[in-house]
């Protein structure tokens, strides 16, 4: 799937079910860097879970307009990609993409990162370190197929940029 004549961007708008989550603590310095070089037009909603941060990372949030779910006591990494996860379920999500709000990775390679998602290639796309994520292509992401048991394990295991389809992971598999 393609953008606009010329563009590598992956066509999508408003409507287009992908959903970037941002799971946060104490990212009131690097959020306004990380939400800007996100590709907009690319993505229908910004989901924002805070993890009791002490810093403006709430107050930041909201004043970008982001969708803003605060915890109401710390719930370490996994129990934030928890709640992000199933707060883009909740969104209809067809395409989640996971981004740390830190700015150690590009969110200008979105569209790199979900095409072939979009395309049907894959249901989940990791990337495998930060200094990898300006060089996506072949070798540099982490492909998994469609089993689920894998893609499930290597979701919950990633670092702060990947993108999947909802189908290949559950909140059921949350008690794993």
């Amino acid at each position: 799937m393609s953008g606009p004549a010329g563009s590598e961007e992956p066509a999508a708008a408003a409507g287009s079910g992908i959903v970037v989550v941002m799971p946060a603590y104490n990212a009131a310095l690097t959020l306004e860097r990380t939400y800007a070089d996100i590709p907009h037009p690319l993505v229908e909603r910004i989901i924002l879970v805070d993890d009791v941060s002490g810093d403006r990372t709430v107050e930041i949030a909201h004043r970008l307009g982001l969708d803003v779910i605060v915890h109401r006591q710390n719930q370490g990494y996994g129990g934030n990609q928890k709640t992000c996860y199933d707060a883009a379920l909740a969104a209809g999500a067809q395409v989640v993409v996971m981004l740390h709000p830190d700015y150690q990775y590009d969110a200008t390679r979105i569209p790199a990162l979900i095409e072939p998602i979009l395309g049907g290639r894959s249901d989940l796309m990791l990337v495998i370190s930060r200094r990898d994520v300006g060089m996506l292509r072949p070798g540099r992401l982490v492909h998994w197929g469609r089993s689920p048991k894998v893609v499930s394990t290597a979701w919950n295991s990633c670092g702060g940029f990947a993108a999947g389809r909802p189908a290949a992971w559950t909140p059921q598999r949350w008690a794993a």
